[in-house]
């Protein structure tokens, strides 16, 4: 049975954060290293529900062809589902990775819209798991995580952060 509204105790965000550096979510960083961000559904119960990942860089001449305003990347960024034990169970981009904004649109479809402004241009992007789903979501049950792994420099981008949104 289909219900009218959700109550706010079933809301579940969460923004993709790098763990080992003290739990961070800016991801505008140098990630020459890897640096891993995840949404792992912190602190709630284990049967939340992924169903829509919000992703939003702020940064000057912004296009398609770049990430950000920055020049396209070399190593790209990936996004895989992992458990508890690192396991990749899942990669969303089938071994590609996003190297330019005009890659997002893999996910998101046309919900990657850059916004020019007279300093620093947005462009957000929505990913919305649910409708790959029939509106299910993806269960985070067992630890799971939906990891995001930087591999290049992008410390010059002005705002790089990405939140995961769903039900507990």
């Amino acid at each position: 049975m289909a219900r009218d509204a959700v109550a706010y105790s079933e809301l579940w965000f969460e923004l993709a954060k790098n763990y080992s550096n003290g739990d961070s979510p800016e991801m505008a960083i140098d990630g020459s290293t890897p640096a891993h961000f995840d949404i792992k559904g912190t602190g709630v119960d284990d049967d939340c529900h992924l169903h829509r990942v919000c992703v939003q860089i702020v940064d000057g001449g912004i296009t398609p062809i770049k990430f950000g305003g920055i020049s396209a990347l070399g190593n790209g960024l990936t996004i895989k589902l992992l458990d508890a034990n690192d396991v990749v169970l899942f990669d969303f981009l089938d071994g590609l990775t996003v190297k330019r904004n005009s890659d997002w649109g893999l996910l998101s479809g046309v919900d990657n819209v850059a916004y020019a402004a007279p300093a620093d241009d947005h462009f957000p992007v929505r990913w919305t798991i649910g409708g790959a789903t029939g509106g299910w979501g993806l269960s985070m049950a067992g630890g799971k995580k939906l990891r995001f792994t930087v591999q290049d420099n992008i410390a010059a981008l002005t705002f790089f952060r990405i939140m995961g949104q769903g039900l507990t």
